[in-house]
């Protein structure tokens, strides 16, 4: 597999958010679980974005380890979200991601066509609405 390549601005974004991390961790007395929560989030998009399908594997770690934070401090929902969505969408993703990618394990990128985008916002508008139509009050 080809060496993920990361341009300046992506080494400087990481270590700076990751810097922040370190710093907002400790004054906050964060756990080594929760920073590696944030650790392997920031990496988990980094990958994602220049089309890695290892940000799958490394996605695996971040829902498990954020699931664990959110039980810690009574998030519930966030752990079910977590444990019944994400973590299961991230052995999909891995096998899916598998079947399109080239030889050197990277996917190439397409933008989403208008018409499908203007799909997706109807769709979300809608879904929004009965949302805040059923919610209860």
């Amino acid at each position: 597999m080809k060496r993920l390549r990361l341009s300046l601005y992506e080494k400087i974004w990481f270590v700076l958010f990751t810097v922040v991390g370190v710093v907002l961790s400790f004054i906050w007395g964060d756990t080594i679980v929760g920073f590696v929560a944030f650790v392997t989030g920031i990496i988990c998009v980094l990958l994602a974005a220049k089309g890695s399908k290892w940000n799958y594997i490394i996605g695996i770690i971040n829902c498990l380890t954020y699931s664990w934070v959110c039980y810690q401090v009574g998030l519930f929902g966030d752990v079910i979200e977590n444990m019944t969505f994400y973590l299961p969408l991230q052995f999909v993703g891995f096998y899916f991601w598998g079947k399109k990618t080239k030889v050197d394990g990277i996917v190439e990128m397409k933008k989403l066509k208008i018409h499908h985008l203007g799909i997706v916002a109807a769709v979300s508008a809608v879904a929004i609405f009965l949302f805040g139509l059923f919610y209860p009050r």
